[in-house]
Order: structure tokens, then C-alpha cells, then sequence
């Protein structure tokens, strides 16, 4: 379970305070969501291209698209033949959207410790125990990954490249088995996070009995640096939600 997203780097998007980070990370969600601003998603997302490229390299500009684009495909076929009338408008808004929303919570987990993303919910008012089952359940996503592809691997040494010969619908078929492992590795991994949860002090009882209460041992400071960048999301949502009006 020590499986996240973070990537250490000195960018400035890593030295952002990660509940500015979290504010900006919330509007740019409900954002995408306002009819007035749909013919600026678009833009949003450019943004959000744009500040990927330069906090962690272009490499990583396509990362969120290759590990999306079998929804986005599904979106795709699926979406058109229940519209009627404007199918290609609805279905590249709702790309766009995916897209957008995979790009904004991928720049936060990225650029992200997973213990501050901890006492920033902590710090907004979330109990502890909130806020650990939340971070627990985000880190799963790349734990399963990493997961995945070892039994997918570890399949294709016991098969000896054979996969690389069968067609379309059978490379599909032979995913089953592999889809399978990870079930059962993962309902076997129960006990273990039980175990964890239990060292963390959840659900502990004192020697009479009474629930043991879990206390924070680090917090997030508030300086001058925090009303800085606080002050800066609050500009970027501004420029945002004004392009309607300025456009007009």
C-alpha cells in the first residue's frame, strides 16, 4: 500500500501549498459542470496540459490519456446513438470533460505527498478517520495498477510471447484469467489492510474498554506563504469565470 502517484520534483507546482492546490483542484471540477462555461473547457484543459508539461516534463503529457483511453473509446461509440440531435457536440463534451477531470486530479496526486493530502483534509476540518479511509481508497487506483501489470507480465513469461499472436478478440479473452489473479490477490490483501488500520489506531479499545481516539501529530502551517498561494488560486478562478464576459 505504499503505491501513490507522487513524483518528488522541485517544480513549482510542487511547491504550491497543497490546499491552495486542493481549492483550485475543487473549482476546476465544478467548473466543467456550469453550462455558461462549457465553450471553455476547452481552454481549462489546455491549462491544464500546459502546466503538466512544465512542472513534470512533456513526458508525462500523455500518461492520464494512456491510462484513460479505454473509457474514452467507450464514451465514444456509446454516447452517440442515444442522442438524437447534436450527438457529436454531446460527445465531445463529455470527452472533454473525462479528460479534463483526469488531468486535474492526476496534477494534484502527482505533485502531492500523500500525508499532506492527509492534513490538508485534516486542516479543512475532515475527522481523521475521514480522511485516512479517502487516501487509502485514492491509493488503491495505483496499487491495483502496479498490481496488474506484475500478474500481466508474469503471465506472459508462463505463456512465451504467445499472446503477441493471437488476434484481437482473443488477447481480450486472455485477460480474464489475468483480471482473475487480481480479484484474488486483492480480497486476500483484506486482512493485511485490516491489520494496518488497526495499528493506526481505528476502531483500538482502552483497557476499560472505551474507544481510544485518534490524535493528529503533524498539522499544516498558516503563513504568509499559504495567503500567497490561496491568493493566487483565487485570481486563476477569477480569470476562469470571467472569459464569458469577456468574450461578449
Amino acid at each position: 500500500m505504499k503505491v501513490s502517484l507522487f513524483v518528488r520534483k522541485d517544480s513549482y507546482l510542487h511547491r504550491f501549498d497543497p490546499r491552495a492546490k486542493f481549492l483550485l483542484m475543487i473549482f476546476s471540477t465544478v467548473y466543467l459542470f456550469l453550462p455558461v462555461m462549457q465553450p471553455f473547457v476547452p481552454v481549462l484543459l489546455a491549462s491544464l496540459i500546459l502546466v503538466l508539461w512544465t512542472s513534470l516534463g512533456l513526458h508525462e503529457v500523455l500518461n492520464p490519456i494512456r491510462s484513460i483511453w479505454p473509457v474514452l473509446l467507450m464514451i465514444a461509440l456509446l454516447t452517440p446513438p442515444f442522442y438524437a440531435d447534436d450527438a457529436c457536440a454531446i460527445t465531445a463534451a463529455l470527452l472533454l470533460r473525462f479528460t479534463s477531470i483526469s488531468y486535474i486530479y492526476y496534477l494534484y496526486f502527482r505533485s502531492t505527498q500523500m500525508s499532506r493530502i492527509i492534513l490538508t483534509l485534516r486542516w479543512f476540518g475532515l475527522p481523521y478517520q475521514g480522511a485516512l479511509v479517502i487516501t487509502i481508497a485514492i491509493r488503491f487506483i495505483p496499487y491495483l495498477a502496479e498490481t496488474f501489470h506484475q500478474i500481466r507480465d508474469a503471465h506472459k513469461l508462463r505463456s512465451g510471447g504467445l499472446e503477441q499472436q493471437l488476434r484481437p478478440w482473443k488477447k481480450v479473452q486472455s485477460l480474464i484469467p489475468v483480471l482473475t489473479s487480481v480479484m484474488i490477490y486483492s480480497i486476500k490483501g483484506i486482512p493485511m489492510l485490516s491489520m494496518s488500520l488497526e495499528h493506526r489506531g481505528l476502531g483500538a479499545l482502552s483497557t476499560s474498554g472505551a474507544k481510544v481516539e485518534r490524535t493528529a501529530y503533524k498539522s499544516l502551517r498558516n503563513d504568509t506563504v499559504l495567503f500567497t498561494h490561496l491568493a493566487v488560486s483565487g485570481m486563476i478562478a477569477v480569470i476562469f469565470i470571467s472569459l464569458p464576459w469577456l468574450f461578449n
